[in-house]
């Protein structure tokens, strides 16, 4: 009776062990699931940060832009202002002043959507 007792002990320690190794392994599994998610989310967050520094980086060219026209534009109307008459240096400079107005209208708007970007970049990791 003894050595039933014996094997009947072992196999529940059989039973136990294969029973936590079993367990140990679906833990893993399950660890390295996450770890896959978290690395596959990780990497979706930075395509989407990339993409909204890319949009940044597009809108502060497109500001670079609007600002080297509007100083070649102004460069232009100077030269006219120098070499006009006093009737028309009236007209050039109510044209500087248009073209000025603009200008910060276009800026404003620019900066607006950097901002906006930028947040998104904080916020949501640019989704």
């Amino acid at each position: 009776m003894h050595m039933k007792s014996a094997v009947t002990h072992f196999r529940s320690l059989a039973v136990a062990l294969l029973a936590l190794t079993a367990g140990a392994v679906m833990a893993n599994a399950q660890s390295a699931d996450q770890k896959q998610n978290a690395t596959a989310a990780a990497k979706e967050k930075a395509k989407a940060t990339t993409s909204s520094t890319t949009s940044v980086q597009k809108l502060i060219q497109e500001l670079n832009q609007q600002r080297d026209t509007m100083i070649a534009d102004h460069e232009a109307l100077l030269k006219q202002y120098k070499e006009a008459t006093e009737a028309n240096k009236k007209e050039v400079l109510k044209k500087m002043e248009q073209q000025r107005k603009a200008f910060e209208e276009v800026t404003s708007a620019l900066q607006k959507r950097i901002a906006d970007e930028r947040r998104k970049q904080r916020v949501g990791g640019g989704k």
